[in-house]
């Protein structure tokens, strides 16, 4: 009824945002790796990309895995490989933090907001687990010059001379050392019937194989599943596999059956960190250009490897698999050394500008912890800082202002933004290869914030 004299059906309700956004892309391809040239199967998709980020206020940009990205940008070069490339901006933001003190603990926890996050910054280019002629000589060179040690090691005993400690801790793994060497020499055979110069070369291998192939002859593809482990851990950013992790359970979408024949295999993986601005498209001002400070990632390329022995859950490296015969737990195939990979940005991105401990009104009582919070920021990894309310303040701060009164902390801090591009290979069924992040993750809840 009111409609029809000249109102409005619904409330209308128009706001404008007291925030900038927090996330800006200023263009973004897809298609050729070439860009929108002539001849060139590019699509510019910068309004879609911005359409994703008012989904979210332009807090953040997501496109996982599973997102069709044909049926979003196009099909520009049908059957062929594709990239996504995008230009992007993270704002860096302030905020002050302050906390009440009781008998020198805070009466509640004081925590920063998380850094911004860009993503990916580690593709897994190559990744391959089996025998690796490369590392097995790596290996049995060092192994043998442990046994050599070792028998160093007897004859200085039957010569009833001291033992020195590295000797001692060589005698108590003699067994694991012999056992290593054994199978190392095994595998050496499987490979090659003999050494033919200073290369291993398999046996099966035809004589056209090049070298580049005999690397990965009897080696399983791993690419794909580490590079999920990268985006599940640290969205992105970060590769980590512990010692003694269970290959079944890291490499969960890979049928490992066919690999637990030899009791040694190597995880090896190539990588790559394309940085903050590897094809230098964007401006290397040292701000953004809200006139925050600027962070930056070094790009680099490398290659990581890790020893990995097939035993039961629970038994040592280099032991004898028949010493288990239960026969209740299934073999496993497990990782001897540690694997991580995580790359660093050049500064911290957070920035403690101001820090004082003491009476809450009174400045003449109070004392500048700027260099005491920057150092717990330093030692907390650089992204965030944490104080809880079992830390003692007195032994944290190394100060003490005013005894027997209520006291305050309060820090300003700001996080560095980044600027940059960032390139991710898309195959031809349309899914990138690792899960693009660009901004701030979700914020925690108050109760999340009062632990």
């Amino acid at each position: 009824q009111r409609a029809g004299q000249g109102f409005l059906r619904e409330d209308l309700h128009l706001g404008v945002s007291h925030a900038g956004p927090w996330v800006r892309v200023p263009y973004a391809c897809f298609g050729h790796s070439k860009g929108p040239r002539k001849g060139r199967g590019a699509y510019d998709v910068t309004e879609a990309i911005q359409g994703l980020l008012d989904r979210t206020g332009c807090r953040s940009l997501v496109i996982s895995q599973s997102m069709d990205t044909l049926s979003l940008f196009g099909d520009p070069t049908p059957g062929f490989d594709k990239d996504l490339f995008l230009c992007y901006e993270t704002v860096g933001r302030s905020e002050t933090l302050s906390a009440s003190e009781f008998h020198d603990s805070l009466r509640r926890s004081l925590r920063s907001l998380p850094p911004p996050v860009v993503a990916p910054l580690l593709l897994i280019r190559k990744a391959s687990l089996g025998l690796h002629p490369t590392f097995v000589r790596q290996r049995l060179r060092a192994v043998r010059q442990q046994a050599s040690l070792i028998d160093t090691a007897h004859r200085t005993r039957a010569r009833r001379l001291p033992l020195t400690s590295d000797q001692k801790s060589l005698l108590e793994r003699e067994a694991a050392v012999r056992d290593e060497l054994q199978e190392l020499q095994a595998a050496g055979q499987d490979l090659s019937p003999g050494l033919m110069g200073s290369c291993l070369l398999p046996f099966h291998a035809p004589p056209s194989t090049t070298l580049a192939q005999q690397e990965t002859l009897e080696a399983l593809d791993v690419a794909s599943d580490l590079q999920q482990l990268v985006d599940r851990q640290g969205h992105g950013q970060r590769l980590a596999v512990p010692a003694g992790a269970d290959l079944a359970e890291v490499l969960c979408h890979t049928n490992l059956e066919n690999m637990l024949c030899r009791r040694l295999q190597y995880l090896v993986v190539h990588f790559e960190v394309p940085g903050s601005d590897s094809e230098h498209r964007t401006l290397s001002d040292e701000v953004t250009r809200d006139g925050g400070p600027r962070n930056f990632y070094t790009a680099y390329k490398g290659q990581a490897w890790v020893p990995c022995w097939r035993g039961f859950p629970g038994e040592a490296e280099g032991s004898s698999s028949n010493s288990n015969s239960g026969g209740g737990s299934p073999l496993s195939l497990r990782t001897v050394e540690p694997l991580e990979v995580a790359p660093q940005p050049v500064l911290p991105p957070l920035v403690v500008e101001r820090a004082t401990y003491g009476h809450r009104t009174d400045a003449k009582k109070k004392r500048d912890v700027t260099a005491e919070v920057s150092t717990l920021v330093l030692r907390q990894g650089g992204s965030f800082l944490h104080i809880s309310r079992r830390d003692g303040l007195t032994q944290l701060l190394r100060t003490n202002p005013i005894r027997y009164y209520r006291k305050e902390l309060q820090v300003s801090c700001t996080t560095r933004g980044l600027t940059g591009s960032l390139r991710v290979p898309v195959d031809p069924s349309g899914a990138v290869q690792a899960q693009v992040r660009l901004g701030y993750p979700d914020e925690p809840g108050p109760k999340e914030l009062a632990m």
